[in-house]
């Protein structure tokens, strides 16, 4: 049975992920997992609704800072289509209500 090299075993076993937000936020999150074997960065998003398009490519995970969506009702809405883990960036001043009603789900 052949070995894997190493590099193929952090390629097969790199989680697929999808960044979303603003353009600056993308930039440095892309900087720092690039050199991460574990993460393999499949496309970006600085919008809602190409958020949304992008769940086609099937990413494994979302890194998402929330203040592209227009309120904490969008953001629900959002989560609700997603059908992957979202690790969510929320604004300081998002009211306790809102967080409660993103964690509930």
């Amino acid at each position: 049975m052949p070995q894997k090299s190493i590099r193929n075993i952090a390629e097969d076993d790199s989680i697929i992920i999808l960044l979303a937000g603003p353009p600056e936020r993308i930039n440095a999150w892309f900087n720092k997992l690039q050199m991460d074997a574990r993460f393999r960065v499949n496309t970006f998003s600085t919008d809602p609704q190409d958020l949304e398009s992008k769940l086609g490519y099937n990413p494994e995970a979302i890194l998402l800072d929330t203040s592209i969506f227009s309120g904490p009702e969008n953001i629900v809405q959002f989560l609700t289509k997603a059908q992957c883990a979202v690790y969510l960036v929320l604004p300081r001043d998002t009211n306790e209500d809102s967080v409660k009603q993103i964690r509930d789900l």
